[in-house]
């Protein structure tokens, strides 16, 4: 008959004994026939098993103050964010496949036109993401990368409103002759920065008026008239071309020493060569800056 003491039924034999297959309290449960199925039966997994800690094969657990410091090197796909900027972990190779591209497995975070922050041990890159070939790679347009082995040690996506478009306008002739300062001599006006330091990573231009001649070309200056960003030609810039027709920097055209703008520097627009009649007109340039 059975017989409960401490919770735990005992079976006595009809001769007044211990039933021999019966589960004994001082065995602790030591002797199942099997744990791993008493642990399936009990709806357990593996875990059940695991010991808590932050070595391999481990289970983690939380603390108070959160969980431990863990090795992530194996982590792919996950993103944190900081001052704005949300990191890309373990889905991009660290070093660049070309001045302009950059191998990635996992794609699915970029965007065309988004803002990318790219660091390496000495420098900060800003720029946007021009095109994606997905979980392959993407080009970006800015300043240029090295190539150098590992150079890439920060991958960071920023909002679209980290990306700004800054629209200049020289209306009548412009290409007559050189000149560093078209906005102050041909439009009698200044141009200041007054936002956040930005970097400057894209210029387009387009004229109403072909020169019947040689067309123009324009760089856009930061700061000292004679600091030039856009390294085209020589540093000479873009060269103009049909009546609404825009020309645009190269993927990395932009020169990262002077890409950089902060509060209080002033834009100006460098006519570097003249029109070969010089009655090229109505000039726009369009300058895509991202936000630090």
């Amino acid at each position: 008959m059975p017989v409960t003491k401490g919770g735990i039924q005992k079976h006595l034999s009809g001769g007044g004994g211990v039933d021999a297959t019966a589960l004994k309290i001082a065995q602790n449960l030591a002797d199942l026939n099997s744990a791993s199925t008493a642990r399936t039966n009990l709806g357990l997994g593996d875990a059940a098993t695991k010991t808590v800690g932050v070595a391999n094969g481990n289970v983690i657990m939380a603390d108070a103050t959160g969980l431990p410091a863990i090795d992530g090197s194996q982590s792919t796909g996950i993103s944190s964010s900081t001052d704005g900027w949300t990191q890309e972990v373990g889905t991009y190779t660290a070093t660049p496949a070309s001045p302009s591209r950059i191998t990635m497995s996992d794609t699915s975070n970029m965007t065309v036109g988004s803002p990318l922050k790219i660091t390496n041990v000495s420098t900060t890159r800003y720029v946007v993401v021009d095109a994606i070939s997905a979980n392959a790679h993407i080009d970006v347009r800015g300043s240029s990368m090295s190539t150098g082995a590992s150079w890439i040690t920060g991958l960071y996506i920023g909002q679209p409103t980290r990306v700004l478009q800054v629209d200049f306008f020289v209306s009548g002739t412009y290409g007559d002759g050189t000149d560093s300062t078209l906005l102050l001599n041909d439009m009698n006006s200044f141009f200041n920065w007054n936002l956040p330091p930005a970097s400057l990573c894209s210029v387009k231009m387009v004229q109403a008026g072909v020169d019947t001649g040689t067309e123009p070309k324009v760089n856009l200056s930061i700061g000292a008239v004679n600091d030039r960003t856009i390294i085209t030609d020589t540093s000479a810039g873009l060269q103009l071309v049909a009546a609404a027709t825009w020309v645009e920097t190269g993927l990395v055209e932009i020169n990262p020493t002077y890409c950089d703008i902060t509060t209080g520097e002033q834009i100006e627009l460098y006519c570097t060569a003249a029109g070969g009649t010089g009655d090229a007109a109505n000039l726009t340039v369009s300058a895509r800056f991202v936000i630090h």
